[in-house]
């Protein structure tokens, strides 16, 4: 599925959340958060799910 990373990055500066800690509840490293951010990889529905959850959207807010 196609996500906007640039929400993704909104969400966690709105938050103040660090890229590491994002990664840790996510479950990701960071190299993929900040690919995922910059639209540079594409991420699985898992992730989605529990960067939704996290930050209290629906996924298809994070869609494009």
């Amino acid at each position: 599925m196609v996500i906007d990373g640039k929400k993704i990055r909104q969400l966690r500066r709105e938050d103040g959340i660090t890229i590491n800690r994002l990664c840790a509840i996510a479950e990701i490293s960071k190299s993929m958060l900040c690919f995922i951010e910059t639209n540079r990889r594409r991420a699985n529905i898992d992730i989605i799910a529990r960067l939704a959850d996290y930050f209290g959207v629906t996924i298809d807010y994070l869609r494009r």
